[in-house]
C-alpha cells in the first residue's frame, strides 16, 4: 500500500502512473470522503485513461502507514503530516514532492525535535506540468521526478522496505523520468528547483501568463536582476557548478518544456487560494535579511503579488477568471 497525501494535480499525476504500471494499492488522503474515487488522466498525446482508487480523510486512516508520498501545498505539509501522525512510525518512508522544499525541510527538522520519530524523510522534486480540472488530470508538460537516496543507517528490515519502495517507484514512474540521486545530487536539485520556482512562478502571476510566454525577448530584464539577487543569497549554487548563464538557460528551457502549463501559483491566485509565496520568495527574503543582503527586486515582486492577491480577494468576480 502507498498513501498519497495531497490529491491535487501533482499527487494524482504520480498516482496514475503507479496505478498504471504497478499492482500496488493506492490510497489518497484528502479532505473529502469519496470511495471509490474515479478520475481520468489525459496524457501529452491527448489519450485518456480512467482510474479509480481509495480516497480517505486523515481520520479514516486506521492502519499504519509504511509508504507515504506528500504532494500537498508547502504551507500544508506540517499540518497534513500531523493529521496522520498517529499512523506513522519509525520505519515509515516519507517522500516530499511539494514546492518550497528548503523551508519545508527546516520546518520538519523543528517538528521532529518536538514530536516522536515520524519516519525516514526523503526530499524530492518534480518539474512535470499538470493541472486538475474536476476529476480530470491533464499532463501539460514533460519534466522529471527525482528523490534523494537516504544515507541514514538502516537495519535489515528498513533496508528491505526502502529497496522495495524504490523498486516500485522505478517501475511506476518510468514515464515520469524518475531518478534516485545521491545526497550531493539531490541538494543541487533542491536549490535548482527552488531557484526556478522563485523566478518563474511569481512572474507568471505578475504578468498573468502561462509558462511558455516567459522568454528572453519579453522577460529577460525582469529575470536577470532576480537571478542576480538569488545568487547573492545562495552562493552555494556555485559549489554545485550552477552559473548565472546555466540557470538562465534552464529557466527559459523549463518554460519551453512546460509551454502550455499554468503553474500552481498562477492557478491558486485566480482560484482565490492561498499562495506558496512565503515558502518561495518569502523564504529567500528571510535568508537575505539574516545575512544582511539587499534583495529589492524580490521584495518588489513579493509585495506586488501580495497586492494582487488583495485586489482579487476584494473583487470576488475576478476569482476563477484568467
Amino acid at each position: 500500500m502507498i498513501h498519497i497525501l495531497g490529491p491535487g494535480a501533482i499527487g494524482l499525476l504520480h498516482a496514475t502512473h503507479l496505478l498504471k504500471y504497478t499492482k500496488i494499492p493506492i490510497t489518497l488522503i484528502g479532505t473529502k470522503i469519496i470511495n471509490p474515487f474515479k478520475f481520468t488522466h489525459q496524457q501529452l498525446n491527448h489519450q485518456s485513461t480512467s482510474f479509480e482508487c481509495d480516497y480517505k480523510t486523515s481520520q479514516q486512516i486506521q492502519q499504519p502507514i509504511d509508504r507515504l508520498i506528500v504532494c500537498t501545498k508547502s504551507y500544508d505539509v506540517i499540518s497534513s503530516i500531523e493529521s496522520i501522525q498517529h499512523q506513522l512510525h519509525e520505519q515509515t518512508i516519507i517522500i516530499i514532492l511539494s514546492n518550497g522544499i528548503l523551508k519545508i525541510l527546516n520546518d520538519l527538522n523543528v517538528y521532529q525535535t518536538k514530536n516522536k520519530n515520524i519516519g525516514m524523510i526523503l526530499p524530492g522534486i518534480t518539474t512535470h506540468g499538470s493541472i486538475k480540472i474536476n476529476s480530470n488530470i491533464v499532463h501539460t508538460g514533460i519534466g522529471f521526478t527525482q528523490i534523494g537516496i537516504s544515507d541514514v543507517q538502516m537495519n535489515s528490515r528498513q533496508q528491505q522496505q526502502y529497496e522495495e519502495f524504490m523498486d516500485i517507484l522505478t517501475l511506476g514512474w518510468k514515464e515520469l523520468n524518475f531518478q534516485r540521486l545521491n545526497d550531493k545530487e539531490i541538494q543541487l536539485k533542491l536549490y535548482w528547483k527552488f531557484c526556478m520556482n522563485c523566478i518563474i512562478n511569481p512572474i507568471t502571476c505578475l504578468i498573468n501568463c502561462k509558462n511558455g510566454f516567459i522568454d528572453y525577448n519579453h522577460c529577460h530584464d525582469l529575470i536577470e536582476p532576480l537571478l542576480n539577487e538569488f545568487l547573492l543569497v545562495f552562493p552555494i549554487m556555485s559549489t554545485f557548478g550552477l552559473t548565472k548563464q546555466s540557470l538562465l538557460n534552464d529557466i527559459y528551457q523549463l518554460c519551453l518544456d512546460t509551454f502550455n502549463n499554468q503553474n500552481s501559483m498562477l492557478v491558486d491566485l485566480y482560484k482565490g487560494r492561498r499562495l506558496e509565496l512565503d515558502y518561495l520568495n518569502g523564504f529567500l527574503i528571510e535568508m537575505a535579511k539574516k545575512n544582511s543582503i539587499d534583495v529589492p527586486n524580490h521584495l518588489f515582486l513579493f509585495h506586488a503579488i501580495q497586492s494582487k492577491v488583495q485586489l482579487i480577494t476584494k473583487n470576488s468576480h475576478l476569482v476563477g477568471h484568467l
